[in-house]
This record gives C-alpha cells, sequence and structure tokens, in this order.
C-alpha cells in the first residue's frame, strides 16, 4: 500500500503529463495555452492551464484538499491572481472534461 506521499506525488506526476497534454491540444484547436510551470517559470509539475481567448483567460486546474477539478475566469486581469470567478467544478481525480466541452466554454 502506498503512503499519502507516494500517493500524492504519483497524483501531481499524472496531473503533470494531464495538462501538457491538454496544452497541446488546446493550441491544436486554436486557443492560447500556457502550463502552470511556463507562467511561474519553476521546475514544479504542472497544475493548471491558462487559456487566453476572445472570453477572457481561464484557468483549468486541480486542487488536491479535496480533491478537485476546476474552470475559473478572470474578472480583471489587471487585479492578478485571486481576481477569479468560478466556472465549474467537479470533485474527484479523474480528468471529467473532454477537449471540446472545454472549448465550448473558453471560446
Amino acid at each position: 500500500m502506498m503512503t499519502h506521499f507516494e500517493a500524492y506525488s504519483e497524483r501531481m506526476r499524472k496531473h503533470d503529463k494531464l495538462f501538457i497534454q491538454l496544452a497541446k491540444d488546446l493550441n491544436a484547436k486554436g486557443v492560447d495555452t500556457v502550463t502552470s510551470r511556463e507562467e511561474y517559470s519553476t521546475g514544479e509539475l504542472n497544475n493548471f492551464v491558462i487559456a487566453k481567448t476572445l472570453k477572457g483567460r481561464f484557468v483549468i486546474g486541480f486542487s488536491e484538499v479535496p480533491y478537485r477539478f476546476y474552470i475559473s475566469k478572470d474578472i480583471d486581469k489587471n487585479l492578478g491572481r485571486g481576481s477569479s470567478v468560478k466556472v465549474a467544478e467537479i470533485h474527484g481525480t479523474d480528468f471529467p472534461w473532454s477537449v471540446d466541452e472545454l472549448l465550448e466554454v473558453v471560446l
């Protein structure tokens, strides 16, 4: 049986791959994206993707406590972090949306 930290590490590696692929898939559909690693220039694993469209700046991400995926939209890009409204949230550790479903939200 895995320890708490081993399970956390496994989830983070899984989500890192998921968000890298999600950014590529959204880019292929014409959406300007950046991953959390690119946005903050860190060596950390990715836990969200930023999608920039004419409708605004959206964050598609994962939060550990409680396990949930979310989509949020910036209210005012000049206010910085924390100035967003939740668009959707689904609890669990498996990514709940298809690329086409995300495109309906961000485009």
